[in-house]
């Protein structure tokens, strides 16, 4: 389920009153519905346990240890320039805002969007969780964690992992053809 854009506009308390009110369209295991809800909870869940936001959590529990020097929440304007141009709001290209009109409304920092990186950076992510969550000497992710993360689950409409597609109707829409030991997630811009 997802919630009306309209449901953000009045900010991120009145946003929750109206995120816990969502009911599931399904039960568990029934079929599977793309949702950025579970991830919203996902990061109040860090913003609690934490007692931060999701942008210096990660800032200092992964990016920071990877030496990922370009992924982040709300790039400054030095890396702007950088950034390509996604689409347009109100008739101006936007480079470094996130494009989700709920993650955009919660300010630009949110569990279901607003993440930018570079390729050099994403695949520094990559090489971490191929080894097994520690790279460079940075462990960020324990092994037992990263095996859960990407093992496959069957699900109604294909296979998925923990965040990560394998094969759905998603992945196969855009040609790939992933093995069962392979994970992605196409996003957005």
């Amino acid at each position: 389920s997802e919630t009306p854009v309209a449901d953000y506009e009045r900010g991120r308390a009145e946003a929750w009153k109206r995120i816990l009110a969502v009911r599931p369209k399904a039960a568990p295991g029934e079929r599977h519905i793309y949702s950025d809800i579970g991830y919203l909870v996902l990061e109040e869940i860090v913003r609690r346990v934490a007692a931060m936001g999701l942008d210096e959590f990660a800032n200092q529990a992964i990016f920071r240890p990877l030496a990922l020097k370009d992924t982040g929440f709300l790039p400054t304007a030095e890396k702007r320039p950088r950034i390509a141009p996604t689409e347009q709001r109100n008739d101006e290209w936007m480079r470094g805002q996130v494009h989700d009109p709920r993650a955009f409304r919660l300010g630009g920092v949110a569990g279901h969007a607003g993440l930018f990186s570079t390729a050099a950076d994403l695949a520094r992510f990559a090489r971490m969780m191929l080894s097994d969550g520690a790279l460079d000497g940075a462990r960020v992710l324990a092994p037992t964690t990263v095996a859960r993360m990407l093992a496959p689950h069957d699900v109604p409409g294909g296979i998925r992992a923990l965040g990560w597609d394998v094969q759905s109707a998603y992945s196969l829409s855009r040609g790939l053809s992933l093995s069962r030991r392979a994970v992605g997630h196409g996003g957005y811009t």
